[in-house]
């Protein structure tokens, strides 16, 4: 019997001694908080969230608060005071602004915000705060692979990739568009993809053999959501198609390019938002025989902040390639290791040249 009231005083004595250190009654609802704006508040990826809660001190004594606000992962507050104080009886608003990411799937996410005081650990009050992240929906598409120049009646393939910039899953249906009516085939024509996920996709197109003269083939890759009914235009590409005999002679060897000019913009309500782009781009030969090839692409200025859904980032690059030799030099997707990073997307320069069996690499 002796043993065992020793083994409760050991248990009951250290929390006496807390509740007399901390000098109030455990428990005791001093600070109060009250969220004063809704409970619920929609938001879009990529946007700022403001939220305010009063803070009440209902103690008889001034007080030091230390604010915690718990968030989802990748949500950051953009500002923050570490603590602030109560007179007795005072209130004060507080008011935080929550970043919500770009990789924030749409959905609901909970935030807990609390308060406690400094001197007494016990007292303190906790509210929560429900965030919807609305769907939002990007499509975007990059001209991989362009064809050289073809004779009439043979086929040719161009590639592009496909990316689901959405904040959600969504399924794509792809068609293409041939400016001279030619047969194309777009392989897989409907794609799943998951947020950011990139999808290759390639055109066949069959050219017709009796052609007399030089044209120019404009390809244009067009996609929609499952749910939508228009298609828009997504990426394109430009193809040489010679006549295998009787044409016309062209004494010129010519490099296709495209100037383009693109708008995005939206007007919620009263707030206008535009941005305006310029796109120069080209792919081809610099000789007859097609030894030296040179591709570019300069865009500008970023207009990714406009959230219309048309929006893109600036691009720059340059790509000369001859049998010799690579040289890419701008945003490119480069590889620093085949087993470790064998595609990373940056902006650097790389430098490949062949001598014999020897390969040099940059």
């Amino acid at each position: 019997m002796q043993f065992r009231k020793w083994r409760v005083l050991a248990v009951l004595v250290p929390g006496i001694l807390l509740l007399l250190s901390s000098g109030r009654p455990a428990g005791a609802a001093e600070v109060r908080i009250r969220a004063t704006g809704p409970a619920v508040i929609d938001a879009d990826p990529q946007s700022l969230v403001t939220a305010a809660f009063e803070v009440a001190n209902l103690s008889d004594e001034s007080l030091e608060c230390i604010p915690t606000l718990d968030l989802p992962p990748g949500w950051r507050q953009v500002s923050s005071a570490p603590s602030f104080r109560l007179v007795a009886g005072g209130r004060d608003i507080r008011i935080l602004s929550i970043y919500v990411p770009e990789t924030a799937g749409a959905g609901g996410y909970e935030l807990t915000y609390s308060v406690h005081a400094r001197k007494y650990p016990a007292v303190r009050d906790t509210r929560r705060l429900r965030v919807v992240v609305r769907t939002v929906k990007r499509l975007t598409a990059t001209l991989l692979n362009a064809a050289e120049p073809v004779f009439a009646g043979d086929n040719y393939q161009v590639v592009f990739s496909v990316t689901n910039k959405s904040n959600a899953g969504q399924t794509i249906n792809l068609v293409a568009e041939s400016s001279l009516q030619l047969n194309t085939v777009i392989s897989p024509d409907t794609l799943v993809l998951a947020p950011g996920e990139t999808a290759r996709v390639t055109a066949s197109v069959s050219t017709e053999e009796d052609l007399i003269r030089t044209v120019r083939h404009h390809l244009v890759l067009k996609g929609k959501y499952a749910r939508e009914d228009a298609y828009r235009g997504l990426s394109g590409s430009f193809t040489e198609i010679i006549p295998r005999s009787g044409g016309q002679a062209d004494g010129y060897h010519r490099f296709p390019a495209v100037l383009s000019l693109g708008v995005a913009g939206q007007f919620p309500g009263e707030q206008k938002e535009m941005a305006a782009r310029v796109e120069f781009a080209g792919d081809g030969t610099l000789d007859e025989s097609g030894a030296h090839r040179l591709a570019f692409l300069a865009r500008g200025p970023d207009t990714s902040y406009v959230r219309d859904g048309f929006g893109e980032y600036d691009w720059y690059f340059i790509d000369y390639r001859n049998p010799g030799g690579t040289f890419i030099l701008g945003d490119h997707f480069f590889s620093l290791s085949r087993l470790i990073e064998p595609q990373v997307y940056a902006r650097g320069g790389k430098a490949e040249f062949t001598t014999g069996d020897t390969r040099i690499s940059l």
